[in-house]
């Protein structure tokens, strides 16, 4: 990787758009590196859950949860994403433990306001048999990194992505719900316009994303 940056001199700005709690969490942290390894390179970061037009804003490489059709773009999947049901011990210690996806009704349940999977929870049995259910919108928020904070300061039952879940899973300031039951998967997408000649600067940030994104091994283990 760095004798092919070394040839192509990767310098200018790099105008980037991701969804703001893979941004902060795994993306705004890699900068760092990034930066020692390209220094011509001026990285501009913005972060947003909505799906941004990157043509029309000006962007050159967008980091996605999902991947949406669209011809006019390249998309490299970078990593698998898998969600849970989760919720903070001192919660579960003063309401119980959900045995059951039923007995979700009778919790607080705390929803992502603008991601429909987030408002309807799709549970898959062991045995693949679904079952759905609606949680009732005690809380809502716009973005998963307020929804774990919440979750964290006891107000009750969410379902997130592992990527910002998982670390305060293994630290115990979290616990991860129905263990039995699958939830929604994704994966995380680098996109950028699709042109005979790709910016080096687009090239090599790609390359390095997918490297260090490379099997999820940032997040992965809740299984």
């Amino acid at each position: 990787l760095e004798i092919w940056a070394s040839q192509l001199t990767p310098s200018g700005r790099l105008g980037i758009t991701a969804r703001v709690a893979l941004g902060v969490m795994h993306v705004a942290p890699l900068l760092e590196d990034f930066g020692r390894r390209y220094p011509d390179i001026e990285v501009a970061l913005q972060m947003s859950d909505d799906v941004e037009d990157i043509v029309g804003r000006g962007f050159d490489v967008a980091v996605r949860v999902s991947n949406p059709v669209d011809s006019s773009l390249v998309s490299r999947r970078l990593a698998p994403i898998k969600h849970y049901a989760f919720a903070a011990p001192k919660y579960l210690e003063k309401h119980g433990t959900p045995a059951t996806v039923k007995d979700l009704a009778s919790h607080r349940c705390l929803v992502h306001a603008r991601i429909k999977p987030a408002r309807e929870w799709r549970f898959v049995s062991p045995r693949g048999t679904v079952v759905e259910f609606s949680p009732p919108k005690h809380i809502q928020a716009d973005n998963s990194l307020a929804l774990r904070e919440a979750v964290l300061a006891g107000a009750g039952i969410s379902v997130g992505p592992d990527y910002v879940i998982a670390q305060a899973i293994r630290e115990g300031r979290l616990v991860r719900l129905l263990p039995g039951f699958r939830l929604h998967e994704f994966a995380a997408y680098a996109q950028y316009p699709a042109r005979k000649h790709v910016a080096s600067s687009v090239q090599v940030f790609v390359e390095f994303l997918a490297h260090e994104f490379r099997d999820a091994r940032r997040w992965q283990g809740l299984e």
